[in-house]
């Protein structure tokens, strides 16, 4: 259950996260998303799992955004663009993106944030003064304008920017520059060089510390204004404290990377299964595992339903044992035998709701291929019941019968006890693979001289049984005189090792008759046909 609970709380951490995430994979197509993502695009979990990134970015097209993100297999970035929601209203958004490895296959993370409030500061700084001064001593974010270069010295401040950095008053700033406020006072230099080098304008995440030294993450967007003469004058400059975010980004990658590592490591199948309502499931994701046993890759699956993916018998038994884990609202464990692209298996299947808002929102199943152990515990059970060497029933299995037949309206019931005569003196004479070749002739010649309905046994090293149900006192002389017939014949085919059995058999006439008694009686018959053959004199049956 571990993969599961590690499962459980990834997704529980991508929605505890208020800026928007989601996952495309190389084609740019959505693999996973938040709450806060869906929310910011007005569309459904599942219409997004069939949109492409093209499809909500309003000033990149297709082939626009190929190429960028072509360059972040390995890398990370960050930019401003406009995204359209599905009712067709355009915000803007600042998107971290990063190149990673999501469930065996190239992926990129992205997180999205609304930067309408940045925007409006923006814009704040291109009007009047007067109306700037304003706006600023009231803003809820840090703006500051500084110097370019190494130091970025403070040219103005306001009130939010002096809260995130603990300082009481401006009087606290005098005598120090941007770069004091750095973590690493060299990063300073870097910033400044990237702002300008990158056509005046940039968003950095950057390390920073507060008037009591303490550490913290702050996102600086910086917007470069020029002299008359194109030289680089000063920095206007939105400051927020992102430390926070970056805390829950920081476990959500370390998270993700274990859960990356769980999810595709363990051997068992695990999958995602999105309860749509409780008659609609969609597989949402499945591990590396899980695509080799099944032969199913995640691309075939993803979106679909298991009787679009297992067709209509098999799809329909499937979602009934989904059906059953929402109405349980608890774990539930079966087993399962499933004909799949990657062969025919026997699955023994956990399935787990995971409940949100009252509700089973998704499945996440684990399935572990039990073929081979099916198989065992077949091969044990049969040879619970049956002698290895004659694939005969044996005495447990013979012994169960007669209690069952004992019971039963299969009466007149016969018994025949047959005994392989000489078996001692072969194995001493002849070795005992001599030996084991009469009992195994023995059996073969018993076999094919009873009807499919009889059960025959060995109980001893060279004692034979068979129940005759349905069979009176004269059917059972015609099926002794049957065996009797076949061992003549073999003897004539096969002078070199004869065969010589003793047979006697009794009969139970009426039901409530002891079959035990009937046994005994069959039992003593055989040995006085035993006597007989050795005293050739005698009468044995």
């Amino acid at each position: 259950m571990a993969q599961e609970s590690n499962l459980y709380s990834f997704n529980v951490l991508m929605n505890s996260i208020r800026d928007g995430v989601v996952i495309l994979d190389k084609d740019l197509r959505v693999i996973e998303t938040n709450q806060s993502f869906v929310d910011m695009l007005g569309y459904s979990e599942l219409e997004l799992y069939n949109l492409r990134a093209w499809d909500w970015h309003a000033d990149m097209d297709e082939k626009d955004l190929r190429h960028l993100f072509s360059k972040l297999a390995a890398v990370s970035k960050k930019l401003e663009t406009t995204y359209r929601c599905k009712e067709g209203r355009e915000f803007d958004v600042e998107v971290s993106v990063t190149g990673a490895f999501f469930t065996g296959q190239q992926a990129y993370i992205c997180i999205c944030r609304d930067i309408t409030d940045h925007k409006q500061a923006q814009k704040a700084l291109q009007e009047s003064e007067k109306k700037y001064r304003t706006l600023l001593q009231n803003l809820p974010v840090g703006v500051y304008r500084v110097t370019p270069g190494s130091e970025g010295k403070f040219l103005m401040v306001n009130p939010a920017f002096l809260d995130i950095f603990g300082f009481k008053s401006e009087q606290e700033l005098k005598g120090l520059n941007m770069s004091d406020l750095y973590y690493d006072a060299a990063e300073r230099k870097k910033a400044s060089d990237q702002v300008i080098e990158n056509d005046g304008y940039a968003a950095l995440e950057l390390k920073l510390r507060k008037n009591d030294g303490t550490v913290i993450w702050c996102l600086d967007t910086a917007q470069l204004t020029r002299d008359d003469e194109g030289n680089p004058l000063y920095f206007d400059c939105i400051l927020e404290d992102i430390t926070a975010r970056k805390e829950v980004e920081q476990n959500y990658f370390s998270l993700l990377q274990e859960y990356e590592k769980v999810f595709n490591g363990t051997q068992d199948a695990l999958f995602l299964v999105e309860v749509v309502d409780d008659n609609t499931f969609k597989f949402i994701r499945t591990n590396r595992t899980h695509q080799e046993k099944t032969g199913i890759s995640l691309e075939q699956i993803m979106g679909k339903t298991p009787r679009e993916i297992l067709g209509p018998e098999a799809g329909q038994k499937v979602e009934d044992n989904y059906r059953r884990c929402i109405q349980k609202g608890e774990p539930i464990y079966y087993e399962e035998t499933l004909s799949l692209p990657g062969g025919k298996c026997v699955w023994y299947t956990t399935l787990t709701p995971v409940i949100q808002e009252g509700r089973a929102a998704y499945i996440v199943g684990s399935s572990q291929d039990i073929t081979i152990r099916k198989r065992y515990e077949e091969r044990l059970q049969y040879l619970s019941l049956h002698d290895p060497l004659t694939d005969l029933y044996n005495r447990a299995f013979f012994e169960e019968e007669m209690k069952r037949f004992e019971k039963s309206r299969d009466y007149p019931i016969s018994i025949i006890v047959a005994d392989l005569d000489g078996l001692k003196a072969v194995n001493d004479s002849l070795g005992h693979a001599s030996g084991d070749e009469l009992l195994k002739l023995t059996a073969d010649i018993l076999r094919r001289s009873l009807r499919s309905s009889d059960i025959l046994a060995r109980v001893g090293g060279d004692e034979f049984t068979i129940i005759l149900p349905n069979t009176d006192i004269a059917v059972s002389r015609e099926i002794v005189e049957r065996i009797r017939s076949s061992i003549n014949e073999y003897n004539e085919q096969e002078p070199k090792l004869p065969l010589s059995i003793s047979i006697g058999a009794a009969t139970a006439e009426k039901k409530n008759s002891s079959l035990e008694e009937v046994y005994r009686i069959a039992d003593d018959r055989m040995y006085l046909d035993k006597i007989a053959r050795r005293n050739p004199g005698k009468e044995g049956n």
